[in-house]
C-alpha cells in the first residue's frame, strides 16, 4: 500500500498546474502560509507538505522493510537546530524541513524495493507528459498555461522542466535505453543550460567505465566538455552565476547566516546594483 501512495505522490508532486480558481485553494494557502498568490510554486509546496504527512501516516499501517541507521541524517538535523538557535529567523522553514525528514524516513524504511520499477514508471510517465506539452509549446500550442516566451511543459518555469527531465533521463534509461530519448527531448526543448549540463555530467558518471576504457571516447568527451564550458562561460545568464557565487563565498562567515535568509546586492554587468534572494546554489544559500 505504501508503494501505491508513493507512486501517487511522485506523479502529483511535480505537476504544478492547479489553478487558484479551484474552491478553497486560495483560502487554504492563506491559513497555511499567511498569504496567497498566483505563484504555482506555492501549490507545489502544499502538495509536498501534505503528501509527506499522508505518506508517513500510510506507512504506520505497514511493517518496516528495513532499519533506519542513518547517523549522518541525524547530524544534519542537529545542525539545523543549531542554526535556529544562532539565527532564529530560520525557524520559518522548520515545517518544510520537518516534512522532508518525514518523507526521507518513510521512503527509507517502508519502500518495497522489489517493486521499484513501478516508481520509475511513475517518473517516466510525468516525463512523457512534460515532453508532450513541451513539444506542443514548441509549435506554439498552449493547452494549459497562457502563451509564454519559454517552453515550460507542465512546469511553471523552464528550469523546473529541465531539472525534472534531467532526473528522468537515467531513470528512463534504466527501464529501457530507448525510453531515455523521451525526457531527453523535453530537456533539450527546455533550453535550461544548467539542467543540460547536470544531465551530461550525470550520464558521464554513469558510463565512466566505458569512457575511460576507450581512449578515443575519452578524447571526444574531453573536447566536448571544453566546448560546453566555453559556451557556458559566454552565456550571460549562466556566467552571471559565477559572479554571485564568488561574492557569496567571500561573505560566508564561520557560523553562517542560516537557512533561507540569502539576500544580497551585487554589481551587475551594467555596473548597477541588483538584489538577489537566491544564490543559485542550495549549498551556498545555506552559508
Amino acid at each position: 500500500m505504501f508503494n501505491l501512495f508513493l507512486t501517487i505522490f511522485i506523479v502529483l508532486s511535480p505537476i504544478l498546474f492547479i489553478p487558484l480558481s479551484v474552491p478553497n485553494i486560495a483560502s487554504l494557502q492563506f491559513f497555511q502560509f499567511g498569504y496567497f498568490g498566483t505563484s504555482i510554486n506555492l501549490v507545489q509546496l502544499q502538495i509536498f507538505q501534505y503528501g509527506s504527512i499522508i505518506l508517513f501516516l500510510s506507512a504506520l499501517f505497514e511493517r518496516p522493510k528495513r532499519a533506519f541507521n542513518d547517523k549522518w541524517f541525524g547530524a544534519l538535523f542537529f545542525i539545523y537546530l543549531v542554526t535556529i538557535y544562532l539565527h532564529p529567523k530560520t525557524v520559518d522553514l522548520f515545517f518544510t524541513i520537518f516534512c522532508g525528514i518525514l518523507l526521507y524516513y518513510s521512503v527509507s524504511i517502508y519502500t518495497d524495493t522489489n517493486n521499484v520499477r513501478d516508481l520509475f514508471k511513475a517518473v517516466a510517465f510525468v516525463a512523457f507528459l512534460n515532453t508532450v506539452f513541451a513539444t506542443l509549446q514548441f509549435f506554439d500550442i498552449w493547452l494549459i498555461y497562457n502563451k509564454n516566451p519559454e517552453i515550460i511543459g507542465l512546469m511553471s518555469y523552464k528550469t523546473h522542466l529541465g531539472i525534472y527531465q534531467a532526473l528522468a533521463v537515467p531513470i528512463c534509461f534504466h527501464l529501457n535505453p530507448y525510453l531515455a530519448i523521451i525526457p531527453a527531448v523535453g530537456l533539450i526543448l527546455s533550453n535550461s543550460i544548467t539542467s543540460i549540463m547536470a544531465c551530461m555530467i550525470g550520464m558521464i558518471f554513469m558510463f565512466r567505465k566505458y569512457i575511460f576504457e576507450s581512449p578515443n571516447m575519452l578524447i571526444l568527451m574531453t573536447i566536448f566538455s571544453v566546448i560546453v564550458f566555453v559556451f557556458l562561460g559566454g552565456y550571460h545568464k549562466f556566467s552571471l552565476r559565477f559572479d554571485i557565487w564568488i561574492e557569496t563565498i567571500r561573505s560566508i562567515r564561520f557560523l553562517g547566516h542560516g537557512f533561507g535568509v540569502f539576500d544580497k546586492s551585487f554589481y551587475s554587468h551594467q555596473e548597477f546594483f541588483i538584489n538577489y534572494t537566491d544564490a543559485y546554489s542550495m549549498y551556498l544559500d545555506i552559508g
